[in-house]
């Protein structure tokens, strides 16, 4: 199967959104993003060459999204920075599963050009199916810490997704290049 990545230079606008919530613009990012895929294995051994690998089993792949933000929403990034709990500085539930349960934090991201980037033309549009990323659930990692600057000069944000394998229709995806809003 062949890899196609249909994403250009420049900046993105953000959206996401949890089931049953409404839609948060997130902001923009700074550059583009970064997709890191990890392929997970299980080592396969032979002790007749000292107990050195010899193949592996294929056991998927773990895929982070990384952004930079740049102007964004306070509002909107509650909800990122502080997924667990409705109030910013407070954990109301430990234990709670992030992508089931009662209240998943999980949600959908859409990134879309930006009016007068290399990727867009003059205004936002996040309906251009040829360079829209639209990943179908992620979260906050639980594995970064987040690094806010609250000062009064401009808010950068770096941001670190999990993203997850989700069912499309029988067709297990990461994410998709799609003309479809969140709404």
């Amino acid at each position: 199967m062949a890899i196609t990545h249909r994403s250009t230079s420049g900046s993105y606008s953000a959206q996401f959104k949890q089931a049953g919530g409404s839609v948060l613009n997130l902001g923009y990012t700074e550059e583009g993003y970064f997709l890191d895929d990890t392929l997970k294995g299980e080592a396969v051994r032979f002790e007749e060459f000292g107990d050195a690998d010899i193949d592996f089993i294929n056991r998927g792949h773990q895929m982070y999204l990384d952004v930079i933000l740049k102007e964004w929403d306070a509002a909107a990034m509650a909800k990122l920075i502080w997924p667990f709990s409705s109030t910013v500085g407070a954990e109301d539930c430990i234990g709670q599963f992030a992508t089931g349960g009662s209240s998943p934090i999980a949600g959908q991201l859409l990134l879309y050009p930006r009016a007068c980037s290399p990727a867009g033309t003059t205004t936002d549009n996040p309906t251009w199916a040829d360079v829209n990323i639209l990943f179908h659930s992620v979260t906050p990692s639980e594995e970064v810490a987040k690094r806010i600057n609250l000062n009064n000069k401009l808010r950068v944000i770096p941001l670190r997704f999990k993203i997850f394998l989700t069912d499309q229709s029988g067709d297990l995806q990461y994410y998709t290049f799609s003309s479809t809003t969140l709404s």
